[in-house]
């Protein structure tokens, strides 16, 4: 077995710890992850294995608006280093870093799936990273549910920079948003993958069991977002694939309205501006201003906490990671693209996110396997839905959602027999 796929399917495994897997560097408030160390183990081996087999590597669809979000975010990032100590140049400048590694595992799982001569040695290692991928969506479920029921109140999180939730799935996240969002991309696959006869065909029951766990999950999320998610990709599904699962859908939402009081609350409470939705609007605000002064590039892929300070948002002393996770970024991720790397890096990733959705079309049409079918319907319905859930929290950049995406993108192209 080649080290960088060794390390690969010990970066899947290891997703399920989320934050319990992350590791705070001394007082500059540098957030690293398990996977943050992985990951360039993972490219740095596979460049090397890809020079050793001396072949031409053909590079991937999405390869050249990566390497170009990339340059602006390099050329961003000198930019305004005359604003930046260099404490803050380093830490900004390991951020984009980490965003490329996360990115890069599309270019490793394209290999490993595209690199194997035989179609069904391709769909049997598609099926192992998938398998794999539905169970780390399982445990995140599973321990969300757990954590529902020893650890309900969060109010002691707090001091460590955590929202005091109370009675909602947080997992192994500790954010009710963000692990929502995870669950629907995972809830999708697995629908999919049941409506296909020649995938897993020998676990429906099994399969049902954690679609009915995943589905519980997102449910006691109570959150708006994640909700407003899940019937945007359900709907895509049914419009594309099946109308009986658009109703099964309808009647499963109905259901959960009428029997749960909380959910009523909370869809109701999406109408109203709460104080939750205040928040959000202040923060659009504060990012769109940031946006407008720094409209060309942007004050630097994740130097936004210290943009806020430079323009009197916040003030230094509460600047702190303790203070707040929030604080460096945007419950928006395309403003906060756009606040960090202006229009330019915005129009860019704007083109990467339809290139993405160009390549599931191509996979669904093109390609008659049942694994395209199932990879492109999932990508696009989740990356659809994923940019409208990605408006209320920073979802697309989130690590442990981005490490999904890429995961998945990577092996329905790689599949693909067709080159685009």
């Amino acid at each position: 077995m080649k080290l960088h796929r060794f390390l690969f399917i010990i970066l899947i495994v290891i997703l399920p710890l989320g934050q319990f897997s992350r590791i705070t560097l001394g007082s500059s408030g540098l957030v690293i992850y398990l996977n943050d160390l992985l990951l360039p183990l993972i490219i740095g081996f596979w460049v090397v294995d890809l020079l050793r087999r001396k072949e031409k590597f053909k590079p991937p669809y999405l390869s050249l608006p990566i390497l170009l979000f990339l340059l602006v975010g390099i050329i961003s990032l000198f930019w305004n280093k005359q604003y930046l100590s260099l404490n803050e140049f380093l830490i900004s400048s390991l951020y984009l870093w980490r965003w490329f590694t996360y990115i890069g595992l599309y270019f490793v799982v394209f290999d490993l799936i595209k690199k194997l001569k035989d179609h069904q040695e391709r769909i049997k290692e598609t099926r192992l990273y998938i398998n794999l991928l539905i169970g780390t969506g399982f445990l995140v479920a599973l321990f969300g549910l757990v954590q529902y029921v020893i650890f309900p109140n969060f109010a002691s999180m707090v001091a460590q920079g955590w929202d005091p939730h109370y009675y909602r799935v947080l997992s192994t996240f500790f954010d009710p948003n963000y692990v929502g969002g995870f669950l629907v991309l995972n809830f999708v696959l697995i629908v999919l993958m049941s409506l296909e006869v020649d995938s897993w065909e020998k676990f429906d029951l099994i399969k049902a069991g954690i679609a009915v766990v995943i589905l519980t999950a997102i449910v006691l999320t109570f959150s708006r977002s994640t909700y407003l998610m899940f019937v945007i990709a359900m709907f895509i599904v049914g419009v594309i694939r099946s109308r009986q699962l658009l109703i099964l859908g309808i009647l499963v939402g109905i259901l959960a309205f009428l029997l749960i009081p909380r959910v009523q609350e909370r869809v109701i409470g999406g109408f109203n501006i709460d104080t939750t939705a205040s928040f959000r609007f202040e923060s659009w605000e504060k990012g769109l201003d940031i946006a407008k002064k720094n409209l060309l590039l942007g004050v630097s892929y994740n130097s936004y906490r210290y943009a806020q300070i430079r323009y009197d948002y916040i003030q230094p002393w509460e600047e702190s990671e303790v203070t707040s996770h929030a604080s460096s970024g945007v419950d928006s991720s395309l403003i906060l693209i756009l606040a960090t790397t202006g229009v330019t890096g915005l129009l860019i990733y704007l083109w990467f996110l339809g290139r993405q959705l160009i390549i599931c079309g191509i996979s669904y049409i093109k390609n008659s396997s049942s694994w395209s079918r199932i990879l492109g319907i999932t990508v696009f319905a989740g990356v659809i839905s994923l940019i409208i859930h990605s408006q209320f929290v920073n979802s697309l950049l989130y690590p442990f959602i981005l490490e999904w995406v890429m995961i998945v993108i990577g092996i329905m192209e790689g599949i693909m027999k067709d080159r685009i």
